[in-house]
């Protein structure tokens, strides 16, 4: 029994281990989704500046290409950490379904123990009874 709860340990600390990881990837998500958000609004303002500045028109195609090339890096990278967090979420849900499995198989063998040591117990009041009314009858 002493061997299920230290596995029970060592899966809640891997459960932990990949719920941080869910997290940071998803942190890592939000990052780029703030990142692509900061270069619309840029683009946008500049847009603006552009219809005004007739300095800022002549360069804003150059400065709205970049920009967009930058926004398709950060969408392809929005993607793939997505797909990073699809997958953790599945491992941690595997490791989940793991330990609870290991943390049923424990309570069952505990039970069953104590089950044997009630009915062990059981049978050996029933043997001093017995041997008091056998002396009790003599």
């Amino acid at each position: 029994m002493a061997g299920l709860k230290s596995i029970i340990r060592l899966r809640k600390h891997q459960l932990d281990e990949k719920r941080r990881v869910v997290t940071q990837l998803q942190l890592m998500l939000d990052n780029l989704k703030r990142e692509e958000q900061r270069l619309i609004d840029d683009l946008e303002a500049e847009k603006k500046h552009a219809t005004v500045d007739l300095e800022s028109g002549v360069a804003f195609p150059n400065y709205n290409k970049k920009v967009q090339e930058k926004l398709k890096i950060t969408r392809a990278e929005q993607v793939k950490v997505e797909a990073s967090i699809d997958r953790a979420r599945a491992e941690l849900q595997d490791a989940f379904k793991d330990m609870k499995t290991i943390e049923i198989t424990d309570r069952e063998r505990a039970r069953r123990e104590a089950e044997a040591e009630k009915l062990k117990e059981d049978q050996t009041m029933d043997e001093i009874g017995l041997e008091g009314f056998r002396r009790k009858d003599k």
